[in-house]
């Protein structure tokens, strides 16, 4: 087919790709005259030529077929254009853990009712490091929270009012963000959130351990360290909803 042309080099096939090509398809090509071929199809026509004429080539690179000369000149002609060039995807990003969705779009989830208080080790603000089943003996609401997470934070501030209403309820948030007291301690004071007593879970152990997907949750658990439920999302903890949830632990 081209075996005798191919010792021309790279633009005689081109002058060949032009020829068979009716003239008003090629005027859209003069803005990329005498820009090279990629690297590839370079690479694709060297071979050939040192492969010599096709009588002298293995079956399966044989191209001698009129069927096939149409084929591989539409593929010469948009690979050089670019047309058909196709790239690998690009590596996927990391992206954010997705929130729960809000606590008042659905009901608190009791499928759980009845685990233990698990006995993760958690840290104080201090750095003293803590067993969270050695806080029961009251009634005892568990916020997991981080200061990335957009829905804890709208969140806090009622918390933090429950946490200011003393009575039998011990209101314990847990931050999961990996920074420790070094983010959490200055984020809730620059928020004024005083009440709260900053618990720190930097290796996501509590989290993982509850299978928990996303943030925020939180869990109630009954004076014996019993759960009674939990609930995925945000929502107005001094609200007449959250006050009747949280009177179910007795």
């Amino acid at each position: 087919m081209w075996g005798g042309r191919f010792a021309d080099g790279p633009s005689a096939i081109m002058r060949e790709i032009n020829a068979s090509i009716p003239f008003d398809k090629r005027l859209w090509r003069q803005d990329i005259a005498g820009s090279r071929l990629s690297n590839g199809i370079e690479a694709l026509i060297s071979r050939m030529i040192a492969l010599g004429p096709s009588a002298k080539r293995p079956p399966h690179i044989v191209l001698e077929s009129d069927m096939r000369r149409p084929i591989l000149l539409s593929t010469l002609l948009l690979a050089s254009t670019g047309a058909c060039h196709k790239e690998a995807p690009p590596a996927p990003q990391a992206q954010p853990e997705a929130a729960a969705p809000q606590g008042d779009a659905r009901n608190a989830d009791t499928a759980s009712k009845g685990k233990a208080l698990p006995s993760t080790e958690i840290k104080d603000a201090t750095g003293k490091t803590v067993k969270l089943s050695d806080l029961k003996g009251k009634p005892l609401l568990v916020n997991l929270w981080a200061t990335w997470c957009v829905p804890c934070v709208k969140e806090l501030p009622t918390l933090d009012k429950l946490a200011g209403q003393g009575g039998n309820l011990q209101v314990v948030a847990i931050s999961e963000d990996m920074e420790g007291a070094r983010v959490v301690t200055p984020f809730l004071a620059k928020r004024g959130l005083k009440t709260l007593k900053p618990y720190l879970d930097t290796t996501n152990a509590l989290l993982l351990g509850l299978k928990e997907p996303g943030l925020p949750v939180t869990i109630l658990y009954d004076a014996s360290g019993k759960e009674v439920w939990r609930m995925r999302g945000d929502l107005d903890w001094t609200s007449a909803k959250a006050k009747a949830l949280i009177a179910q632990a007795g």
